[in-house]
């Protein structure tokens, strides 16, 4: 997930885009989301109360599986271009993006909202409209870096979003880094420690979970981002 990472903090701002981009974004996400809707559906019914971890996992591959053409899909509308004239310049390109974005993205975004939803919901109730939702999240992103590709040379790229590991970024203020790690793992994990008795209702701990995490981020990102207006200016 570290391409997500980059797109909204590296390339927050390159990434506004205008109404007619915009509209476009939402039509790929929508569609992405209703195609692999109906076909999990049916999977979804035959095996809609099985919770074994091999028909869990099974369910997560075969999303994983749809969403690589997903991605390849959203990446060529984001540039602009065919899906034919895209394979045949880029085909390295192509599956390194079909396999990360698609497929590894995919699986773990799997996971994560499985974990999710069956403390929420209950899996069985909304199984396919959780694989539609991992469809249009892999759509987004995929979308998103056609779009931020499509402003920069045309050179094959195995790292998403722009070929560069993000370790090059983490490097380049590390004490401010592992400074930051440093804290808000201390805070959260002392949070943790005066709520852990009194949130045993696992419902209550995600809701919890998501406000501390959430709130952190943002501070983050809001930090990161006034600090880089004034490095600007």
């Amino acid at each position: 997930m570290l391409h997500r990472l980059k797109l909204r903090l590296l390339y927050k701002e390159q990434l506004c885009l205008d109404p007619t981009t915009g509209r476009k974004k939402l039509r790929i996400i929508l569609i992405s989301g209703f195609l692999v809707y109906f076909p999990f559906l049916v999977i979804a019914y035959f095996i809609s109360f099985e919770q074994r971890a091999f028909y869990l996992t099974l369910i997560g591959v075969l999303s994983a599986i749809t969403c690589m053409p997903i991605a390849f899909y959203a990446y060529a509308k984001g540039l602009n271009q065919s899906c034919a004239s895209l394979w045949r310049e880029r085909q390295t390109e192509i599956k390194w993006l079909c396999f990360k974005v698609g497929f590894l993205y995919g699986f773990v975004l799997y996971w994560m909202i499985l974990g999710i939803v069956e403390f929420l919901f209950g899996y069985s109730v909304v199984r396919a409209a959780l694989i539609s939702f991992v469809a249009a999240a892999v759509a987004r992103d995929g979308f998103e870096i056609g779009v931020l590709r499509s402003h920069c040379e045309n050179a094959t790229i195995t790292i998403f979003p722009d070929g560069k590991s993000i370790c090059s970024f983490l490097k380049s203020e590390w004490r401010d880094n592992l400074i930051q790690a440093i804290f808000f793992s201390g805070f959260s994990g002392g949070i943790c420690f005066l709520l852990g008795p009194a949130l045993t209702n696992p419902i209550y701990q995600i809701i919890a979970a998501g406000i501390i995490g959430g709130g952190m981020a943002t501070f983050v990102a809001m930090r990161n981002s006034l600090s880089g207006g004034s490095v600007r200016s």
